[in-house]
């Protein structure tokens, strides 16, 4: 007789917020290339658009290397929204799901010398 159910955790690559991979990437892809019809095509402000304008202006070796291995690492969803963490460490809160998935505020963590913005435009009060 089975008393106790073994545990099974759910792996990072089945994990929900997994399907906002490939729009992070495309995001910084767009970010990367300086392409400003991209960013607004991706967002649904303008501040995620200034923010990734900014990081290409600042910090254009480190976008190279977050674009192109922009992984997601943790998530949560927040109504209609949700909120990734990429390994680089940026934060990107999404709105949508599928083809309609726009970008509704981005940040990043990472460091001081790098010049860019450290107040997460919308992550002011993340629990993570």
């Amino acid at each position: 007789m089975l008393l106790v159910q073994p545990y099974s955790a759910r792996s990072r690559t089945d994990a929900p917020w997994q399907a906002y991979r490939q729009p992070a990437r495309e995001y910084l892809r767009s970010a990367l290339k300086r392409d400003s019809l991209g960013l607004i095509r991706q967002s649904v402000s303008a501040a995620p658009v200034a923010w990734a304008m900014a990081v290409a202006r600042r910090d254009p070796e480190s976008l190279t290397a977050w674009a192109n291995g922009a992984e997601v690492w943790t998530g949560r969803r927040l109504g209609d929204t949700t909120e990734v963490l990429l390994h680089q460490p940026i934060w990107l809160r999404f709105m949508g799901s599928g083809d309609e998935v726009r970008v509704v505020a981005a940040g990043s963590l990472s460091g001081e010398s790098s010049g860019i913005d450290r107040r997460f435009s919308g992550f002011r009060d993340l629990p993570w």
